[in-house]
């Protein structure tokens, strides 16, 4: 694992995604489907395939969240616009032994400061399903705000923003 391909928090390390995480990728995702837009249990060849086109975009940062050596969930930083200074976050599971330990609080902290600091972004958004309080709790928890909300389907989807100071 190359020094750039990881960021270091106070109690995490996000490592960018590699091919070889796919089954761990596929596993979380699964076990937490219920919170993602599209919930269907996914194969390992759809990981796989999805993992394809992850590898072809050039604005999408996925990571694998590790506490004491142990992944423990992912987060992203997806659809990365360097022109307009603004990026989309996201994909955040946290296992549930790790969950309530101010583990998921660190990864979005050291992700959005990453972002803002060395990305040099102003702007971080993310949807959120609005029957999802736990996530909208935290992200208020860690300087985003509510602004804005929409029908998707038949989902009520919240958006929330932070903006660099």
């Amino acid at each position: 694992m190359s020094l750039r391909s990881k960021i270091i928090g106070k109690k995490i390390i996000l490592r960018e995604i590699t091919s070889k995480d796919a089954l761990t990728l596929l596993n979380l995702r699964n076990k937490y489907r219920k919170h993602f837009f599209d919930s269907k249990k996914i194969s390992l060849e759809e990981q796989k395939k999805w993992l394809d086109n992850y590898f072809k975009k050039t604005n999408d940062k996925m990571f694998i969240i590790y506490h004491k050596n142990i992944p423990i969930g992912t987060i992203a930083l997806y659809d990365i616009t360097k022109d307009k200074r603004k990026a989309q976050i996201g994909r955040l599971i946290i296992d549930k032994p790790y969950q309530k330990k101010g583990l998921a609080k660190n990864a979005v902290l050291t992700l959005t400061s990453h972002a803002l600091k060395k990305l040099k972004l102003k702007k971080i958004y993310l949807w959120t399903l609005g029957e999802n309080l736990p996530a909208i709790n935290l992200y208020g928890r860690c300087g985003f705000v509510k602004s804005g909300s929409k029908l998707l389907k038949t989902k009520k989807m919240i958006k929330m923003e932070l903006e660099k100071k």
